[in-house]
């Protein structure tokens, strides 16, 4: 996942954050569908931080 660009992730992000409160709304929300939501959120922030951070400075 850490290869799309940091466009794309925000973009699925922003979509599970959509998918989330559409399924949080429901009269009788399917609890483990918000979980499985909540994960791939989850990962996809973390890929996100992953990108940003800068490049170890390795010496040889």
């Amino acid at each position: 996942m850490t290869s799309a660009s940091p466009a794309t992730l925000e973009s699925r992000r922003r979509r599970l954050e959509a998918d989330l409160a559409t399924e949080l709304k429901r009269p009788l929300p399917d609890f483990t569908h918000v979980k499985q939501l909540k994960q791939m959120k989850l990962r996809l922030k973390d890929a996100l931080a992953a990108q940003q951070r800068p490049a170890p400075n390795v010496r040889r």
